[in-house]
């Protein structure tokens, strides 16, 4: 997809911020990729999509620090059970938390990332597409830009319509 996106989900120990899978980014140690630095082989972990990058430093406009750290909680738990390969778990917990929290963009990426890992590209697309959705909103067109080359991948259709909402807020 792109070099940056929303990152994927990410261990406790790698992640020292949140984001998603998704195509968002922070630093590469909380990317899947740079798991593969930390030890292992990488051959048991899920594919890696291309929207894998750093989990995303969105801003939080006032969101209550409880509340951040409920959402930090449950975005670890469901890089976790990503890592662990529980995938049907994974979805289950990026299910809620994007649910809980719509306009967590990271969200989004990192659920696009686990479907992506399972060949599932019509949903991978479904949701990038709203994660560069609410980037574009959020006024991150970098990060917007950067997840488009996965959208041309995946669904140009989808990536024009993107690229037009883009030019138009320009």
């Amino acid at each position: 997809m792109v070099t940056e996106a929303a990152s994927a989900p990410a261990t406790a120990s790698q992640n020292q911020v949140a984001t998603a899978d998704l195509p968002i980014s922070r630093d590469k140690a909380s990317e899947p990729a740079a798991a593969a630095d930390s030890g292992g082989s990488g051959q048991d972990r899920p594919e890696e999509s291309p929207a894998a990058a750093q989990p995303s430093s969105l801003p939080v406009a006032d969101v209550p620090a409880v509340d951040e750290a409920a959402f930090q909680s449950q975005l670890d738990q469901a890089r976790q059970l990503y890592w662990r390969r529980d995938l049907r778990a994974a979805e289950q917990a990026y299910r809620r938390l994007t649910e809980s929290y719509p306009q967590r963009a990271e969200v989004w990426g990192e659920l696009g990332n686990l479907y992506y890992s399972q060949r599932e590209m019509v949903q991978a697309a479904d949701v990038y597409y709203r994660a560069i959705e609410l980037l574009i909103e959020q006024g991150d067109t970098g990060r917007a830009r950067q997840m488009l080359g996965a959208m041309h991948q995946l669904d140009s259709d989808k990536a024009r319509k993107l690229e037009e909402q883009l030019s138009q807020g320009e």
